[in-house]
C-alpha cells in the first residue's frame, strides 16, 4: 500500500518535474519515486560483479593443445601465455 505525501516545492520546479514525468511516460508520483531509488542506490552501491566474486572461483590451466583456444588467442591477437 502507498502513502499520499504532500510536499512544497518551488512552481517552476514542479512543471519542470511535469514535464520530464511526461517525457518518460510516467506520472510525477512514480517520477518521484523512481529519483529517490537512485538516490538510495548511489548512496549504497552494490559491489560489482568482479568484485563479489574476487578470489571464489579459480580458473583451471588452460590445455596448450585446445583448438578454440588456439583460434581464439589467434583472432583477438593474443598469445598462448
Amino acid at each position: 500500500m502507498k502513502t499520499r505525501v504532500t510536499i512544497t516545492m518551488d512552481p517552476t520546479l514542479v512543471a519542470q518535474a511535469k514535464s520530464l514525468a511526461v517525457a518518460r511516460r510516467t506520472n510525477l508520483s512514480a517520477f518521484f519515486e523512481e529519483l529517490v531509488r537512485r538516490a538510495s542506490a548511489s548512496e549504497h552501491p552494490q559491489p560489482r560483479f568482479s568484485q563479489k566474486w574476487l578470489g571464489k572461483v579459480q580458473a583451471k590451466s588452460a590445455d596448450p593443445h585446445d583448438e578454440l583456444l588456439t583460434a581464439l588467442q589467434a583472432k583477438h591477437g593474443l598469445s598462448g601465455k
